[in-house]
């Protein structure tokens, strides 16, 4: 059974749109990720497997034969580990040392773990919290992986796609391929970019341990069946942006429509309606009296609804007399 709709919406068609909170959402981190995020902690998994310790991880790129690296590190001991690894500054060190080798890109990982946990890779409020919040794990991708993975090099085909998309303006056209060109990685940009990728992937793991993951159900009203729905929307954009690409067109707002801005579907609207006869958007019109000067009114199914949103008296609505409308029939 499922909980109660987070959102309630009347859709361009007619139609009802209910957003829930998904209950077992999967993680991200089980989808194909650029980045590498592990994490040690006593009371928490790390979201990427491993069995390794951090420093065995960071010595994979660190030069130990580097002076400065056995300056800053204090150097190995018999164990072949380094003194000062198991302090802050010992791990900024050994990130800041496996940086500089060129093979990779680390960013340090802080948790805050307050009524819930998020992560940051940077450590403003609140994740400068001294009770609350401290280092967690860190975050990477290799350089020899992203070039793998995206472009370097101008691909003709990919230009191609763009330029005979039917559904993709002119403006359109020249934006997507002006921004593709602009995001070919580079021995000057390979790291910004990296840097871009793992703060996407954390911003969608945060959402996904605050439960800010969501799923769609579609109802047409003049049946009551469900006719459509969908679930795994990570965020806000995945709710206006992602989630109307599922809908049929008819059901879709105007571009840059925030779904929260849809009118409110009233329940109320759609029980009595539906008891005088069946709903079509196009065609469904409801008379409402008012007693006090007669006046009648036809009323289509999205006027009533958003006309019901603010009353508590439903089913009346106000008439430009000062008295009500009353829904005949009801």
């Amino acid at each position: 059974m499922r909980n109660e709709p987070a959102m309630t919406k009347l859709l361009p068609s007619g139609r009802i749109l209910r957003i829930y909170p998904e209950e077992q959402p999967d993680s991200p981190r089980s989808w194909d990720n650029l980045g590498t995020l592990l994490g040690w902690h006593r009371r928490y998994s790390s979201p990427d497997d491993t069995d390794r310790e951090l420093f065995s991880i960071l010595s994979d790129y660190v030069d130990r034969d580097d002076p400065k690296v056995v300056e800053a590190l204090g150097g190995p001991d018999e164990d072949g580990d380094y003194e000062d690894l198991e302090e802050v500054a010992g791990v900024n060190a050994a990130i800041h040392y496996a940086n500089e080798s060129g093979k990779v890109h680390i960013l340090p990982v802080f948790m805050y773990d307050h009524s819930g946990v998020a992560l940051s890779h940077g450590r403003s409020y609140p994740f400068n919290c001294p009770w609350d919040s401290g280092f967690y794990g860190i975050h990477f991708i290799e350089k020899e992986k992203l070039f793998k993975e995206c472009h370097s090099k101008e691909d003709p085909e990919y230009i191609k796609r763009y330029q005979d998309d039917p559904n993709l303006t002119d403006a359109e056209k020249e934006k997507y391929i002006r921004e593709y060109r602009e995001n070919l990685l580079t021995e000057d940009n390979w790291r910004k970019r990296a840097t871009a990728i793992m703060e996407g992937e954390l911003e969608t793991f945060n959402q996904y341990l605050s439960g800010d993951v969501w799923g769609f159900v579609i109802t047409d009203p003049e049946t009551g069946d469900d006719v459509d729905s969908c679930w795994g929307f990570y965020g806000t954009d995945g709710i206006n942006q992602s989630m109307p690409e599922h809908w049929d067109k008819a059901d879709r707002p105007p571009k840059g429509t925030d779904i929260e801005d849809l009118p409110d579907a009233d329940v109320r609207v759609i029980t009595v309606a539906r008891k005088r006869k069946p709903i079509t958007p196009d065609t469904f019109k409801s008379e409402w009296v008012c007693p006090d000067c007669g006046a009648v009114k036809s009323l289509s199914y999205q006027e009533v609804a958003v006309a019901a949103m603010d009353t508590i008296n439903f089913p009346y609505l106000g008439c430009e007399c000062g008295g009500t409308l009353k829904l005949k029939g009801a």
